[in-house]
């Protein structure tokens, strides 16, 4: 099941339309990518030159794999069909199937790691029909994708009762997102003055007690999400207590970053990005 919904939606009558996806199962997951290409994901224009680009908010790839890890891991007694929520920004895959307990759901899922499928036999028709391998590379190859494009990892969360992995828009699409082809009208329709967001730049590098670059800099990085690990690697601070207590904390407190997860501040799965309100 896929639907279309608004910006942070949480109440159904955000719902804006959906489809339902059916058919044989190893069918489902090419229809289903091709559903999301033509009528949910927007193609956003920008130029290099005279010549047109379109960028979608990612690639078939992530969103291949993603499918089909639903797919191998969901609990089909349950009668729960998978659930693909598209945001402007974003996409949410959810199934109702539980992550295997030797199987990190961290960053560590996008290194080399056991391949634990709750359907084995679906899992071998996938891999004999080519779709997948039998070596947990899925997420290695989210990852491989995602450095093409600049797109952050997807967030995994198997905390309350089923699977659900968010991911946000590449670096090229939340750009022209926010600031269109010519940095002032995004392609979400608001108007953005530069002018007023470098005064404000420099108003919270004060407040932050950071240099200006310094800080425009960070902003720059947390446009997209990071992990508290990024962020900290990013800054050159060795201790965590004194990253916690001189930028992580002070982004908190004064609004500049917004949790991806508000609801479990302290989950390890948890990434920050800038509060562009």
């Amino acid at each position: 099941m896929v639907g279309a919904f608004g910006e942070d939606a949480e109440p159904i009558e955000d719902l804006q339309y959906q489809d339902v996806v059916d058919g044989p199962l190893i069918l489902q997951v090419d229809k289903a990518i091709d559903l999301i290409f033509t009528k949910y994901f927007k193609a956003l224009v920008d130029y290099e030159g005279i010549q047109r680009t379109e960028t979608n908010m990612l690639t078939r790839g992530i969103v291949r794999e993603l499918l089909l890890n639903a797919i191998n891991h969901k609990d089909y007694a349950t009668g729960v069909p998978i659930q693909v929520s598209v945001y402007e920004d974003k996409i949410v895959i959810f199934n109702m199937g539980s992550w295997p307990k030797r199987v990190p759901t961290d960053e560590r899922v996008y290194e080399k790691h056991e391949s634990v499928p709750n359907n084995p036999k679906i899992a071998d028709v996938s891999f004999r029909s080519g779709d997948v391998e039998s070596w947990g590379r899925g997420f290695i190859k989210i990852k491989a994708e995602c450095k093409t494009v600049n797109a952050p990892l997807p967030i995994i969360d198997a905390e309350n009762g089923g699977v659900s992995v968010s991911a946000v828009g590449c670096e090229k699409y939340m750009s022209i997102l926010r600031y269109g082809q010519y940095g002032q009208v995004g392609a979400d329709g608001v108007w953005r003055n530069k002018e007023s967001e470098n005064e404000e730049l420099k108003h919270s590098s004060v407040l932050m007690g950071m240099d200006v670059k310094e800080y425009a800099r960070l902003m720059k990085y947390l446009e997209i999400p990071r992990s508290r690990k990024e962020i900290q690697e990013f800054c050159g601070y060795k201790s965590r207590d004194s990253f916690m207590k001189n930028i992580l904390n002070p982004l908190i407190d004064l609004g500049k970053v917004n949790l991806l997860l508000p609801d479990k501040p302290k989950s390890p799965n948890q990434k920050y990005v800038k509060n562009n309100q």
